[in-house]
Formats: C-alpha cells, structure tokens, sequence
C-alpha cells in the first residue's frame, strides 16, 4: 500500500513524516508545540465511520486516556481536525510481531501473552474491549516488552456499517465465534480479548493464525472447527502450553479464562514451571450446533465478497449464491457437505508455509508454490457422444476414452506451475543429475504465423519455461530430492477442472491465443509459466492447458468401468499417461483438459514435462 501523503500540518501539530496507512485512515508523527515532543496522530476518515461510531470512539478515547500500563500505547488525546477525527498517542518504536518471520519459542510466546494480557485486563476494567488483538497491532521494544496498539474501536464501527450493506469483513482470522453474529457482537464480553490473546499465542508459536483460506471458509471454520493445538503445527510446544491456547480459544465463550487476569496467571504458572488450570479440551460433538448456527449466519446475508486476486489475470475461486440461498437456508443443512468440498486444508504438512496469498503455500525445501485441491467427485473422459476425451498412441491415433465416474477421498496440494528449467538447475547442481539437451530446431514466429519465415533456427528455452524432454526416471529423481511427488491422473483431472465439465480450461469451446497451444499465440515453443492468465484451473493451477504436457504417476491402462475411487492406474506396464494439452498441437481434441497422451517411460518428447503434488497429514 502507498504511504499516505505527507502535509506539512495537521491542524496544530508539525507533521515528521508518515509511519502507516490502512484502510481507516492514516498514522504520522508529529511534533506537539504544546509541550515540545515527539508523538503520534492517527487520522481516521469520516467516511468510513457513522455518526454513532464517531461519538463512541471519542467517548472511548477519553477512556483510554486514562489507561497507564507499561504495556499499552498512552493515548494523550482525541479530537476532530479538519474533515475527521483523530487520537494523539505516545510514538512506540519497536518491531511488529506481524512482521516476524519465524515462530518464537514458548517461553518467549507464554511471556508475551502473559504481559498482554495484564494490559487487556487493566483496559477492561475501564470497561474498554480492544476487540481486535492480533500480531500486527502489538509491537516489541528494543527490550523485547510488547505494546498494545490501535485499540480495534475503527474495526468495530466499521464492522456495523459493512454487516448492514452485506459485504465482506475482511480477513475474519482473528476473529472470535461471537463476532461473527450481527446479534451477539452487539453484546461482547471480555472473553472476545481473552480468544483474541490465545489465537495471537497460537500463530506466534506456529507462524500461522488457526484457521487458513477465504473470509467465508475461515468464517465456517470458526463456527464449525476447534482451534487446533499448536503443537499439531509446531514442534517443541509444550503440552501445558497446548492447554493455554486451547481454553483461551474455546468456542464457547464461557469455557474459555474468565478474565485475562486468569489467563495471565496460568501463563506465570508456565513460566515458573507449575502445573497449569487449564486441561486438555474435550472433543464435544458441536458439529450439528456450528453446522446450524452457520446456516442461521449465511441466512442473514453474510457472504463474504471474494478476496482480490493477486496476480494480474487471477481470478479469485468463490462460492457462487442464488438471491434466494442469501435468505433461505437448506431445509436439508446440506451445508457441512458444501464446506467440506470448498475449504482450506485442515492441516499443513511440516515444510509447508502459508503465503500472503490466500489458498497458496511454499514447500520450504524448494520454495515451490502449492494450491490446495480438495477431494471430490467428478468425471472423467467423454460422455453424450462428445469426443473430447481420447488417448493419443505414439502412432498419432487418437482412440476415445469411456466417461467414468471419479471419487478422491483425500485432498491433495498441486503445484501451482509446472517445473521449470531453474528448478531443474537447482536440482541437478545438489544432485549431478543431467540436465536435458535445450536446445531445439523451431521456426521464428511472429503473431501472423502465416508469413513467418521458414528457416530453422536454433532455440533455447529460458529459466523461467517448463522443463521438457524429461522421462518418467527423470521426474520421479526430482520429487524424491524436492521432497514432494507426481500427482496421479485423477489427482491432475481434478486439479484441472474441479466440478467444471467443459472440455477446455477457459470454457466450453476452443479459443486460439487463451494458451498455449502450437503457433498461434507469438510463441515458437513453451512459455514462461503463468504466462496466460486464462489458463488457471479452478484452483489455481496454471498452464494445465497449454504450454508442456504433463507426466503422472499412472502407468497406461484404458479407463475401467467405474465408479472409481481414489484410482492410481495399473502398479506397471510398457507405457505412461501423460496427461493435458501442449504447446505442440492447435487441434480442438488436443487442446481438450481430458486429453491423454501414451509413451515409453524413457522417452524425452519435446513436448512433454511435470508438475509436482504432495500430500497432506492423515
């Protein structure tokens, strides 16, 4: 995001220079002549606030002011300049615990918290909520104590305004159960802070919040999920630690710590190494409860809005909603089955760390980019006499393939590229593995291949291009040095086309230039990944549609009758499937996402490279 423009003044204080923007306002620093010091201005837009948001955060702000604890930010004053109002507060400098990189370790997590949430518990008994506490409103000073900050009063009076208009809240991760209701978050308690302080115990020591994904699954989550044990996703914690986190982060509010002045107590037993109140959590059956209660939520209207793709051409994958599902749940609750088929992994295989993208994750031995596909249902080859399924033989042949019905019982994370030519050198540097030949006899092309030249010229593809002329050998050396493995072709089916039943990536009907396929789209071979925003599964996936065919995991064998679950192909056999289009052909069939090709393991086709898969925690 921008820095905020900088004016020379603000009402009468001499503005330094700009420390953040968001999207309530603007921070700076700023010189008080009144008393000769340093300290900082938050300016909140008058826009974003209603009339009763902005009586009751000035109302709030002379509460605050009267709050001295070592651990919270001193508010000084509150007031309106120019076109809004604004809190005056003592400038802080230190780290953002959101900025952290790496988990700290318990004791430095427990001792956090713990000072926290004495100043949650000196804000309460002012009868002040934060209502928002999370890594990036909390900083370190230099001697590692943290202070509170922004005092989640903007959060609040905006969350009013977007639960009347319907639209999405924003990141719901740290959120409390209780906040998700219109009715309920009217009558908050102090057990919301006492939530908010475990779910910030929680991603400190596993560098993740507890719940991953879209606003709309981590909204089912909270209302259908427990928050996990951070141990689950962090070695080294402590299980009286676990149980901390855990009573803090109960759904029910009543089960959680009374007070944070509790919670900071049992935080102090950890420390001095005595035996902790809290106990492991009973696993209750809430499931019918947060099925029915998200049913009620969705019925009200809260759809969250899709989040913003993050890469020029991405579309962000949804749920699409009738007018009349935003106002009439399912009579049969068919809900748990449909998040079940949307959500977010429930956990993460140790190795893999989720990104700024939401849905994405780095596999940290390689850094390669992860997409969750859920498991599912759906079909594979061609049915009602289409012939967009076909299994091309080495001869050129094309034989069709029967349409069967698939089901995959486990999810599975598909690389969001396919294996590049950089990838392979990082690999063949640890490893000495040979490195195919690249260089390749094309024609110059240009847009209106018609009257290219007809001369062959020498051709090398660059880094950032799929890798091809890999045998199968080849493939299965790099996912045992990555760590990872080849998807199966149920698995590649799945991750190319989700629920869809049209024949192409982008659609029912073949479009030339929307991949690439052969000559049409200005380039001679492969492309560099990701380069065709249109060509991106369901899930993310790119270049399922173009760019190099694909090596799975399967030997060849032709479709059985189905149904058929979780499939793997025959254990051996004389050929490979590989699977999807290529750069290498323009013809309808051959651009279909149910094409098959067969050939020897050994072979290295022009044509022909892989994309990675692994799995996730049973």
């Amino acid at each position: 995001m921008p820095a905020p423009r900088q004016p020379e003044t603000i009402g009468r204080f001499k503005v330094l220079r700009p420390i953040g923007q968001g999207g309530m306002g603007a921070v700076f620093l700023v010189e008080d002549p009144l008393v000769g010091r340093q300290v900082a201005l938050k300016r909140i837009r008058a826009d974003q606030l209603q009339l009763e948001a902005m009586q009751r955060l000035l109302r709030e702000a002379t509460l605050l002011a009267r709050v001295v604890h070592p651990n919270v930010v001193r508010v000084h004053e509150a007031g309106w300049i120019d076109e809004g109002p604004y809190l005056l507060m003592d400038y802080v400098e230190g780290q953002s615990l959101g900025s952290l990189r790496q988990p700290l370790g318990p004791r430095e997590v427990a001792r956090i918290v713990r000072d926290l949430a004495g100043a949650v518990e000196r804000l309460h008994a002012e009868g002040i909520l934060h209502r928002d506490i999370k890594p990036s409103n909390v900083l370190l000073r230099a001697d590692g104590s943290p202070v509170l900050l922004d005092f989640g009063i903007a959060r609040d009076a905006r969350a009013e305004t977007l639960t009347r208009t319907g639209q999405s809240l924003g990141t719901p991760a740290y959120m409390a159960p209780e906040q998700t209701s219109v009715e309920r978050s009217k009558e908050l308690t102090a057990a919301v802070d006492v939530y908010g302080l475990g779910v910030l115990a929680f991603e400190l020591l596993t560098g993740r919040p507890p719940y991953l994904g879209t606003p709309m699954n981590v909204l089912c989550a909270l209302l259908e999920e427990d928050v996990p044990p951070p141990s689950r996703h962090a070695q080294g914690v402590p299980a009286a630690l676990d149980a901390i986190v855990l009573r803090a982060t109960a759904r029910d509010p009543s089960a959680r710590y009374p007070s944070a002045r509790e919670l900071a107590a049992d935080l102090e037993r950890f420390l001095a190494g005595q035996e902790v109140e809290a106990r492991p959590r009973p696993r209750l059956a809430l499931a019918a409860l947060g099925a029915l209660a998200l049913a009620a939520l969705l019925g009200l209207g809260w759809l969250a809005s899709p989040p913003t793709p993050s890469e020029p051409g991405e579309a962000a994958a949804a749920p699409r909603r009738s007018p009349s599902a935003r106002t009439t749940p399912s009579p049969e609750l068919e809900l748990p089955r449909w998040y079940r088929r949307l959500s977010e992994p429930p956990w993460l295989p140790v190795g893999l760390v989720p990104t700024e993208v939401s849905g994405e994750y780095r596999w940290e031995r390689t850094g390669t980019i992860l997409v969750w596909v859920p498991p599912g249902s759906f079909r594979m080859g061609s049915g009602g006499g289409a012939f967009h399924a076909a299994t091309v033989e080495p001869s050129g042949r094309a034989i069709s393939e029967r349409e069967v019905e698939v089901r995959l019982t486990r999810g599975v994370f598909m690389g969001k590229y396919e294996v590049t030519w950089a990838d392979w050198a990082r690999f063949a540097e640890v490893s000495g593995a040979a490195t195919p030949a690249n260089v390749f006899s094309v024609l110059p092309v240009r847009k209106d291949f018609v009257r290219s030249t007809r001369r062959v010229e020498p051709w090398s593809a660059p880094s950032n291009h799929p890798i091809v002329r890999v045998t199968r050998a080849d493939a299965l050396a790099y996912c045992e040095w990555a760590g990872l493995r080849l998807p199966t072709e149920a698995e590649w089916a799945r991750a190319a086309r989700g629920d869809s039943q049209d024949p192409y990536v982008y659609g029912p009907e073949p479009e030339s230039g929307a991949c690439n396929n052969l000559l049409r789209d200005g380039h001679p071979f492969t492309s560099p990944v990701g380069a065709y925003p249109r060509d991106r599964s369901p899930y993310g996936c790119y270049d399922m549609g173009g760019n190099a065919a694909e090596l799975v995991s399967d030997f060849y064998a032709p479709y059985p009758e189905g149904p058929l679950v979780d499939p793997k192909g025959p254990p051996q056999g004389e050929d490979v499937v590989v699977r999807g289009p290529s750069w290498e052909s323009d013809l309808p069939l051959n651009r279909s996402l149910a094409s098959r090709h067969r050939q020897s393991p050994e072979r290295r086709a022009n044509f022909t490279g892989f994309r990675v898969a692994l799995d996730p925690p049973r």
